[in-house]
């Protein structure tokens, strides 16, 4: 009886463990698997509504452009790090482009890791609008990319083999949507 008591206890203090303790062994780097081993960070962002998006796609008039832009934009588009045609096309889709400084890095990095589930964290159902784009780097050659659509809390990531399913666990997207726009 006594065993299981505390084996309640235990599983009662592990659901109490919230994202936002400070577990010490969360602070270990070396506990940590990264997605990438980057340097730089480009970041393009645009803004297309999923209703304009839609608009686009049932409009009779669709050209080849178009077309390529719908498929950035809402595909998982690239599958792999040896396609990366479409970076140079985002300009002139309307994406804006930044390099991230290198002060943000340290946290880029803390967001894209492994994570573990969070039940809390809610994923909406919609259509992905992929408006903001990383492009991670390291010596000017490209290891990763990181698609994202914060209005699905949706993450198409390409060039790692860490596992990616739990990305936003712990308010992921919300941060990570908060040091993109703070520069």
């Amino acid at each position: 009886m006594q065993c299981f008591k505390l084996g309640i206890f235990y599983f009662l203090a592990l659901i109490l463990v919230s994202c936002n303790s400070q577990v010490e062994s969360e602070n270990w780097d070396e506990f940590k698997v990264y997605y990438f081993d980057f340097d730089q960070v480009e970041h393009y962002s645009t803004f297309v509504s999923e209703d304009s998006l839609f608009s686009i796609e049932l409009s009779n008039s669709i050209n080849a452009k178009t077309e390529r832009f719908i498929e950035v934009l809402s595909d998982d588009v690239p599958e792999n790090l040896v396609d990366t045609m479409f970076i140079e096309e985002l300009e002139s889709f309307g994406y804006d482009y930044e390099l991230v400084p290198e002060d943000k890095h340290y946290e880029l990095n803390d967001l894209f890791r492994e994570k573990s589930f969070d039940p809390s964290e809610m994923k909406w159902m919609c259509m992905p609008v992929y408006n903001d784009i990383l492009i991670f780097k390291r010596q000017n050659k490209i290891v990763g990319i990181a698609k994202v659509c914060f209005g699905c809390s949706i993450i198409h990531v390409v060039g790692t083999t860490a596992n990616t399913q739990n990305f936003g666990s712990c308010k992921g997207f919300w941060k990570l949507q908060k040091l993109l726009n703070a520069n």
